[in-house]
């Protein structure tokens, strides 16, 4: 166990250097803070990545409405090797709504 209270001044045995016991246990005290903060950090970290991670899983739906005046087109591409949604397009008259 480490000592937190000194009368006299003892010497560190590698550095030689003299060291008060006092000083001793403020500075492990200080290591130990940050061994907790960088775990805690670590563990925000993981969970940060995890929940990108499925959020990027998640399929998208995408509703289109014609605002416009006049009938208008709209194009659809598909993923490379999937299939291509609606044959590639289809045709929205005005005021319609699709998803």
């Amino acid at each position: 166990m480490w000592r937190t209270k000194s009368n006299t001044t003892s010497r560190d045995s590698n550095l030689h250097l003299p060291v008060n016991g006092n000083s001793i246990y403020r500075d492990i005290y200080a290591l130990d803070n940050v061994a907790t903060w960088g775990g805690i950090m670590e563990c925000v970290a993981v969970i940060l990545l995890v929940t990108l991670f499925v959020r990027g899983l998640e399929g998208r739906t995408f509703e289109i409405f014609n605002n416009y005046n006049q009938d208008i087109w709209v194009g659809t591409l598909g993923n490379n090797g999937m299939v291509t949604p609606n044959n590639g397009g289809f045709k929205l008259g005005r005021g319609e709504r699709v998803s």
